[in-house]
């Protein structure tokens, strides 16, 4: 029955006002985390090109990413929890899938940047060197677009 009804017509007032209160939220969220990353998206970039600068780099774009697909799903919830809104599922379920993905990428970065600065910490004078972290960091990727898309490539 409900399947019938569009929007927050067909939810109750609790989940309505649930509903808006979640979107409004996330979009604040969004739309702030993304314009603050954006502002100390060229301090990052245009600064000396260290392992903590790359990584941070590499973080504050991943952010944008994931600010960037909350939007869709805090307009879902402003216009009363339509799962497609976009007009189509499989949007849906792309939007999804980079969500999922960028996700990941961020908590594999913070930890590499961890384990950077513990290296660091403990031993002082051992040299890092940047091309072995981002080929981590690109196998880390690979590998798990890699796991992520068997269902999409293999059905």
């Amino acid at each position: 029955m409900m399947s019938n009804m569009s929007g927050l017509a067909g939810l109750d007032s609790y989940n309505r006002t649930m509903a808006i209160i979640f979107g409004s939220v996330e979009m604040g969220s969004s739309v702030i985390g993304m314009i603050l990353n954006i502002i100390c998206l060229p301090y990052f970039l245009l600064g000396n090109r260290s392992i903590c600068h790359v990584l941070y780099s590499l973080i504050v774009i991943d952010d944008i990413i994931i600010c960037m697909m909350c939007i869709p799903s805090a307009v879902s919830m402003l216009k009363g929890i339509e799962p497609a809104w976009l007009g189509h599922p499989l949007l849906c379920s792309l939007q999804g899938f980079i969500l999922d993905t960028a996700n990941k990428i961020s908590l594999f970065l913070i930890s590499v940047l961890s384990v950077s600065r513990t290296v660091s910490i403990c031993w002082p004078f051992h040299v890092q060197r940047l091309r072995h972290i981002l080929a981590a960091v690109a196998l880390y990727f690979s590998l798990y677009l890699f796991r992520a898309s068997t269902p999409f490539i293999f059905g």
